[in-house]
C-alpha cells in the first residue's frame, strides 16, 4: 500500500523525512473521512525521530543516557 511505501521511505532515507511527513499529512487531510491514518502512526514516527536524536546526542557526548 502507499502508506507502507511512505513508512519504508521514512525509515530508510533520512533526508526524505520532511517530504514524507508532508505527503502523509496531505494524504491524511485529504482522506480524513476514510480513516486511513491514525494519530498512532504519527506518534510512532515522531517517537522514532526522538530516539534517533537521543542516540546521536549520546554518541556526540552531549547527553549521558537514553530514556
Amino acid at each position: 500500500s502507499l502508506i507502507l511505501c511512505l513508512e519504508t521511505q521514512f525509515d530508510s532515507v533520512i533526508v526524505d523525512r520532511p517530504m514524507v511527513l508532508q505527503s502523509l499529512y496531505q494524504l491524511h487531510n485529504s482522506l480524513s473521512d476514510r480513516r486511513i491514518l491514525t494519530w498512532d502512526f504519527f506518534l510512532n514516527r515522531f517517537d522514532a525521530l526522538f530516539l534517533e536524536a537521543q542516540i546521536n546526542l549520546e554518541k556526540s557526548g552531549d547527553i549521558s543516557c537514553l530514556r
